[in-house]
Formats: C-alpha cells, sequence, structure tokens
C-alpha cells in the first residue's frame, strides 16, 4: 500500500488533474468487448459500470452485439452516457466487404471491400466512398473505426487477408494512397483510425484467430513501406499489432509480434519513428489464447510497448475482466515488471488522441 501512496504522488506532478486514481489510468489503457447486445443485458451493464468508474477506457462491439439500427444507436448513447467525465473509445471494424459490423444483412448499409475500390476507383473517388462511410460510423455513435487494413495482397493462399479481399492490393504506393483517403475521410468526421496488422500480415498463410502463425520466412521487407511512408506523412492515430511469428523481430522463439518489444519498440518506434498510439490485435485469438494466461499475455504486450490493450471478452466472458486487469497491472508495477514511466507515457499519448474524436 505504501508503494501506491508514492506512485498515486509521483503522478499527481506529471498527470492530468482529471486522471483521478492508479485504477483509473491503468483502465484507460484497455478496451473491452462483451456478449450482450441490449441494454438490460448483465454484460453490458458491466461495461457500462466499468466506464463509469474509468476502469476501462472504450468500448469494441463486434458482430454478435450488433442486431439492429436502432439497437446499437441505443447501446452507443448508453455507453456514451456512462462515461460522463471523458470521451470513450466505441469502437468497431469497419473496412467494408467480409469485415463490416454494421453490414446491410442487419439492416444497415454495405461498403465495398479494399479489393474491389482499389480495383474499379481511384483514391479520390474512394475518399467519397469513405466519408459516407465514416459519417455513417460516427451516425451510430462509434468514434473509433478499426482499418484501414495496410497488408499487402502477396500470398494468394492467405486465409485472412487476401481469400477476404482486405487489401488494396500488392503497391505500397497504391495501398497508401487509398488507406490515407480512408484516414482523412474519418478524420473529417471525428474518428479515430488504426493501421493493421504491423509488422504484415498479407505474406502469411495461417490465420491469427485460430493459432500460431509463423512469418519469418514467407514475411518480405516491402510489407513495412506503406507504414513508413503513413507515418512520414504525419499519421499519429494508432497502429494495431498482429499476433505472429518473426525470428528477427521477436523477444525470443515462439513470442508473437504483439508481446515483443523488438517488435514495438525497436521496428516501429526508434526505426519507422511512430509516435502515436500502439494497440494489440484482440488478446483472445488462438495465437495468445492458446498458449498464455490472460494475465500473462496482457502484461508482456504492456512490457512490449502496446498503449492499449484490445480484448474482446470472448474466451471466455469474464464479468469481473477490468477489475483484473487493474488488479494484474498493479501486481506487475509493485514487482518492478512495469515502469511508471511507461505508463504514463502511454497515458499521454492516449489522451492526445481521446482528445482528437468525438
Amino acid at each position: 500500500m505504501k508503494l501506491f501512496a508514492v506512485i498515486l504522488a509521483s503522478l499527481a506532478f506529471v498527470m492530468p488533474v482529471n486522471a483521478q486514481s492508479l485504477e483509473q489510468i491503468i483502465g484507460k489503457r484497455v478496451i473491452i468487448g462483451f456478449p450482450g447486445s441490449q441494454i438490460s443485458d448483465a454484460s453490458v451493464q458491466k461495461a457500462g459500470a466499468a466506464l463509469s468508474k474509468g476502469h476501462i477506457g472504450g468500448v469494441i462491439l463486434l458482430g454478435h452485439n450488433v442486431k439492429s439500427p436502432d439497437q446499437v444507436k441505443n447501446l452507443t448513447s448508453y455507453f456514451r452516457q456512462n462515461s460522463p467525465h471523458f470521451t470513450p473509445f466505441i469502437s468497431i471494424d469497419q473496412e467494408g466487404g467480409v469485415v463490416q459490423r454494421l453490414s446491410k444483412k442487419r439492416g444497415f448499409t454495405d461498403y465495398p471491400s479494399a479489393h474491389w475500390l482499389s480495383n474499379n476507383r481511384e483514391a479520390t473517388s474512394a475518399r467519397n466512398v469513405y466519408e459516407n462511410m465514416a459519417q455513417f460510423v460516427r451516425s451510430y455513435g462509434f468514434n473509433v473505426n478499426f482499418g484501414p487494413v495496410l497488408d499487402l495482397a502477396i500470398e494468394t493462399r492467405n486465409q485472412v487477408i487476401y481469400k477476404n479481399r482486405r487489401s488494396y492490393g500488392k503497391d505500397p504506393s497504391r495501398v497508401v494512397q487509398f488507406s490515407d483517403a480512408f484516414i482523412g475521410a474519418h478524420h473529417k468526421y471525428g474518428v479515430a483510425t488504426s493501421l493493421k496488422h504491423f509488422p504484415g500480415h498479407g505474406s502469411s498463410i495461417g490465420d491469427t484467430h485460430k493459432g500460431f502463425v509463423d512469418i519469418t520466412k514467407s514475411w518480405k521487407s516491402i510489407e513495412l513501406a506503406p507504414y513508413d511512408l503513413l507515418i512520414n506523412l504525419g499519421y499519429q492515430d494508432m497502429v494495431m499489432i498482429g499476433h505472429l511469428y518473426h525470428s528477427a523481430f521477436s523477444d525470443g522463439q515462439g513470442i508473437p509480434t504483439s508481446l515483443s518489444a523488438k517488435t514495438i519498440r525497436q521496428k516501429l518506434r526508434q526505426e519507422l519513428g511512430f509516435q502515436g498510439v500502439v494497440i494489440t490485435d484482440d488478446m483472445d485469438m488462438g495465437a495468445i489464447t492458446n498458449k498464455w494466461s490472460r494475465q500473462h499475455s496482457i502484461i508482456r504486450a504492456l512490457q512490449a510497448g502496446n498503449d492499449i490493450i484490445l480484448i474482446s471478452n470472448s474466451g471466455p466472458y469474464d464479468p469481473n475482466l477490468p477489475a483484473n486487469i487493474i488488479h494484474w497491472v498493479k501486481q506487475a508495477i509493485n514487482e518492478g515488471q512495469l515502469s511508471m514511466q511507461d505508463l504514463q507515457n502511454s497515458y499521454a499519448r492516449i489522451e492526445a488522441l481521446r482528445a482528437r474524436i468525438r
């Protein structure tokens, strides 16, 4: 207890006054999912309560949370009402094509895939499509859209990117043109974006949703080019780290990029110069859960340099996950596994991004 008193006293000199407790500072580093879809559902109530305490920084809606337009508006409004002291990250994957949670079959509007746009439009006209999408996403209460996909369409056997038509193509410059259109359109409506999946999922054959994926032999350095170009253009929202294994970017045998400081601190931060927010891919994916416990993987992800832990809370659902994460992080700080300087730096980056959304 004495250690935490010292920590809180030190935070008073570096954290904004609205950061009322260490629990809230830790909680702002978590975006969490839940199984329910109605405000009356227990899991929705739990997420709302965690937001109201500042014990999470936001939520993500997945397919099982989306039933109809009115239901989604009610849900996102509920979460905003439960976080009166800060703007929560209300996030979704609305890429277009296969990956769009707000789909026509649920009463929304379908948008074309990255592949279709790149093959049928130029970036200037794609900007109009994405402005419509961004306005649409924002109208349902979302202020974070996890896109664009920067993965290059390198491997035709790729199940995650190529076969789902999620890539703008093989040419990094074309990928950047369309990604820039996506980003600019969303920024116009106060919606943050996230480049994904660093350091590149396009050359892989396996699926990180299901298990371990080794890209050591298939990965090509050109897969970093879209990130390098966009960062040099001033991109500062978020970069999502994939759960991919590459021996050159790993902190150890079998350790994925999402848990490796070599990937995040060295490659992305030092070499590419990214100064924005780094976020994990869903920590409940098979590449993580097949090998590590939630506690171990979350602490390791923070040690590696991730600012935000994204976790769908779907494998299995834990109603007390926000409180558990706060407890685990406090324990890691107490044991010297996590540094206060990292906590402060991440908090500053997250709050800078939060200030740019609506």
